[in-house]
């Protein structure tokens, strides 16, 4: 289940980014505490496989970071665009990599919206109740298949159901 994170959390990443950016990268307590946190537990052998969802808009923020983890994280994959990518691969550290695993919802729609209420707010500038659409249910996704022993990714590959 999803972990609540109290708002004055959120609000003490968002200084120290800011922090992070007004300091040149000198300073950043968030980044190196969470890789810790993650090398104490698989030293522990505490987990098998590691798995970050990365939660953005931003193409580019995804791709580096997973570079970034490429070979500390197993799996890494985006969400937020809806929009499943074809980029699956395994970085050269042996992650798993997809930039966006799609959207799970109605295909013919807008982000899971009846696409006629989408198109109606963009044309009149008002506010419209939006309506879920409920034909033509796809799943979009990627398959990684991890390698226990040499503990990397080996493969991956998108499907669509």
């Amino acid at each position: 289940a999803p972990v609540e994170v109290d708002e004055d959390i959120i609000a003490l990443f968002e200084f120290g980014r800011e922090v992070y950016d007004l300091t040149d990268g000198k300073t950043n307590y968030a980044m190196g505490s969470v890789l810790e946190i993650w090398h104490n537990y698989r030293e522990a052998g505490n987990y098998d496989v590691s798995i970050l969802d990365i939660h953005a808009e931003s193409t580019s923020e995804k791709i580096a970071m997973a570079r970034y983890f490429d070979g500390r994280i197993n799996v890494i994959f985006g969400t937020h665009t809806h929009v499943q990518t074809a980029d699956e691969q395994i970085l050269p550290k042996g992650s798993g990599y997809i930039t966006d695993l799609g959207m799970c919802g109605p295909e013919n729609s807008v982000l899971g919206i009846k696409k006629e209420k989408i198109i109606e707010k963009f044309l009149m500038h008002t506010p419209v109740k939006f309506d879920v659409a409920e034909e033509e249910i796809k799943l979009h996704g990627a398959i990684f298949e991890y390698d226990t022993d040499k503990k990397r990714t080996v493969t991956a590959r998108l499907f669509e159901y």
